[in-house]
């Protein structure tokens, strides 16, 4: 079965068909967890209010024993992945900021980072 659709709108039609062919994937493959992700330019406003259910994550259309769907649009997965690299840029520069404090002191107080380190060896 191919499940490599090019979509534009994720709708509850879509979904149904997709939803049957998960059931057949559930009951032939029971061993496995699966993460079914529909990903798309937009969606319609049943599935967005269905994407904002309760008692699931932002995203999540059904929760079964061994498999999940969710629905996402494009603009959402880029958002949060440029949330992630901000992250890591954030990480990186205070990182940076702590090394060159390091240099800092190596520069100005040698006698006090050989202690340190000599104390680190030893332990």
């Amino acid at each position: 079965m191919d499940f490599a659709w090019r979509l534009l709108t994720i709708n509850s039609k879509l979904l149904l068909n997709v939803t049957s062919h998960l059931w057949l994937l559930k009951c032939v493959i029971f061993l496995t967890f699966w993460d079914i992700f529909l990903v798309s330019g937009k969606t319609t406003k049943e599935i967005a209010r269905d994407r904002q259910q309760r008692d699931k994550p932002f995203g999540c259309l059904y929760d079964w024993d061994r498999m999940r769907v969710w629905a996402f649009e494009w603009s959402e997965i880029i958002t949060r992945a440029r949330d992630e690299m901000q992250l890591v840029r954030d990480h990186l520069r205070k990182k940076s900021d702590e090394l060159s404090v390091s240099d800092y002191l190596r520069q100005n107080f040698p006698d006090v980072l050989s202690s340190l380190s000599s104390a680190a060896r030893v332990s």
